[in-house]
């Protein structure tokens, strides 16, 4: 599900599903999104995946600014429905 996330200083400020509806920190899928809503732990996740967490990881990077755009992530490669993929795209930087 595509999602906005507003970071400040390195925090998630809001979550916002595509409805327009904010995902509180309260919400039980919060927990879910929360480990991945930054660029930092986007980097994080993906070092994890490459030291072992995982058996398979492809990722594709921005050309300009080296972010992860797209990470696809099997952690057990003989087991149905653990894959994981994270996308990032449409980012801005606001004022």
């Amino acid at each position: 599900m595509p999602l906005k996330v507003e970071v400040q200083n390195g925090e998630v400020v809001s979550i916002t599903a595509q409805d327009g509806s904010l995902i509180e920190a309260t919400n039980p899928n919060y927990e879910y999104f929360a480990p991945y809503a930054t660029i930092d732990k986007l980097f994080g996740e993906l070092q994890a995946d490459l030291n072992g967490k995982a058996e398979a990881v492809t990722v594709k990077y921005d050309p300009t600014h080296g972010f992860p755009t797209e990470i696809t992530i099997d952690y057990q490669l003989q087991a149905a429905d653990d894959e994981l993929y994270l996308y990032a795209s449409a980012l801005e930087k606001l004022p």
